[in-house]
């Protein structure tokens, strides 16, 4: 059965999610931004070794600019100078990387706490609903 540990962050209760097979190989999902935190693997040798590049404290995926292991959105990359036009109307994002708005700004969903929808020996699924506008 999967282990699940609550991490208490500044913006809610983040859930980690670990999933072993049966060869001892993980994976640590997170809640928020439904990231990835680490995936431990064999190397030939056999020695299992984390490939993931992450943080040791949950609280640190937060607002992070790399959008570290997480699902960006409502759009990836830049939107340069934060603004674009839809059907005659200009609308203007967040800036947060320089002079553009980059992965949904500081509100995007990567920044969310996700549900855990459903959890199983083998499968996660997160669920998060975004408001119109």
């Amino acid at each position: 059965m999967p282990e699940i540990q609550k991490h208490p962050i500044p913006a809610g209760e983040v859930t980690y999610i670990t999933l072993t097979n049966d060869s001892g190989a993980r994976v640590v999902l997170s809640s928020l931004g439904a990231g990835i935190v680490s995936v431990e693997v064999p190397d030939a040798a056999g020695r299992m070794a984390d490939v993931v590049v992450g943080y040791r404290d949950p609280a640190d995926y937060m607002a992070d600019g790399p959008c570290a292991g997480k699902c960006p959105g409502r759009y990836a990359n830049r939107i340069a100078c934060g603004h674009l036009e839809i059907d005659g109307t200009v609308h203007q994002l967040a800036i947060n990387n320089g002079p553009n708005a980059l992965h949904g700004g500081p509100t995007g969903f990567q920044n969310r706490i996700w549900k855990v929808a459903e959890v199983s020996d083998n499968k996660v699924v997160f669920a998060y609903t975004s408001a119109d506008g």
